[in-house]
């Protein structure tokens, strides 16, 4: 992951336990993953939810790695829609 943004300098993390809010992030994805992954096989094959449990499980645990950078990239984005940059704009 980048420091600061190539284009403007700016850096992504401002300030300290700024990534906490990716975590919920991540979390929220995870849990859509599973919960929808879950939900489809339950209604178009015929596994039981023992036989999938340890389907989900696996996917559960693996899924939060896989959207880590997007987990951050969407914090990110969030958190600029909401405060916007910190630019230090030339005295006039």
């Amino acid at each position: 992951m980048h420091e600061r943004c190539s284009a403007c300098g700016e850096r992504f993390e401002r300030e300290p336990g700024q990534w906490l809010g990716a975590v919920y992030v991540n979390l929220g994805l995870t849990l859509g993953l599973t919960v929808t992954g879950y939900l489809l096989l339950q209604t178009f094959t015929s596994l039981t939810t023992s036989q999938q449990l340890p389907i989900w499980t696996t996917i559960a645990g693996l899924a939060p790695f896989a959207f880590y950078r997007l987990s951050k990239g969407l914090w990110t984005s969030l958190v600029f829609l909401g405060e916007g940059l910190y630019i230090q704009w030339p005295n006039r």
